[in-house]
């Protein structure tokens, strides 16, 4: 889901229109952005925290020469789910699982569907429409034409 599907979200369970959706959208994500900046972190009951993280300088290696570079310290956000937010997440028990199209692929670590699960939306409803039909995976295609020297 990307922010345009939130706010397609938004705009079908709230009955507003698209534009006071994002409205609506736009200002949870400042206020998140502000707490982070403001106080470092912003706690959502059952849902989760962002959490303001600094990272050191160290020390890397640019990928195209092999040489050495030095990273400079950076500020970051991290998020940690809720309990009630990763239950959510977990299927309560294998014959829920079987019976959704979840069994087990028997891929530990893989969070790629295998060929016979299909994948979750977690009850958030996709638009449909050009682009978006359903089970339709979008692409962006790349131009085979590639800019000399990169």
């Amino acid at each position: 889901m990307n922010k345009s599907h939130l706010v397609d979200y938004v705009a079908s369970n709230l009955g507003v229109t698209r534009s006071d959706a994002t409205v609506y959208v736009e200002c949870v994500l400042e206020g998140i952005t502000s707490g982070l900046i403001e106080d470092g972190r912003v706690k959502i009951t059952g849902f989760g925290a962002f959490t303001r993280r600094h990272r050191e300088p160290r020390k890397g290696t640019n990928p195209l020469t092999g040489e050495p570079i030095s990273i400079p310290a950076s500020e970051t956000c991290g998020f940690k789910a809720s309990p009630a937010l990763r239950e959510r997440l977990q299927p309560s028990n294998s014959d829920e699982r079987a019976d959704s199209g979840h069994a087990s692929s028997g891929r530990r670590g893989s969070n790629q569907p295998s060929s016979n699960q299909q994948s979750p939306n977690h009850g958030i409803a996709k638009p449909h429409g050009p682009g978006h039909a359903a089970g339709q995976i979008e692409h962006k295609q790349r131009s085979s034409a590639r800019t000399p020297g990169r």
